[in-house]
């Protein structure tokens, strides 16, 4: 049982966590506090594979955005970071259809 957990969350989470780790750490970077968008990336980009419709993903990650970036009085970060995450992973996912 635990090969084949390790195998969804490889091919699952860890794209997604990847991918909202770095952008929230770079997007961090540019306003000024790395750690505060580094943990907002991961949140994010952990919680995104979990949600089923892609309609809601935008949802989800803009309300976790928001709640973090209140908890860290930076509200901005939080809403650019909530927006870029789906938007990359969306286009992430439609290159890989394409190619």
């Amino acid at each position: 049982m635990l090969p084949e957990a390790l195998k969804v969350f490889r091919q699952d989470v860890t794209p997604s966590l990847i991918t909202g780790s770095v952008l929230g750490l770079i997007i961090g970077l540019i306003f000024g506090s790395a750690l505060d968008g580094f943990s907002i990336g991961s949140t994010i980009g952990a919680m995104l594979p979990s949600v089923s419709e892609r309609g809601y993903r935008f949802a989800f990650s803009l309300s976790i955005g928001i709640m973090y970036g209140m908890m860290f009085h930076n509200v901005n970060l939080g809403i650019i970071i909530a927006n870029a995450i789906p938007a990359t992973l969306e286009l992430i996912a439609l290159r890989q259809r394409r190619a």
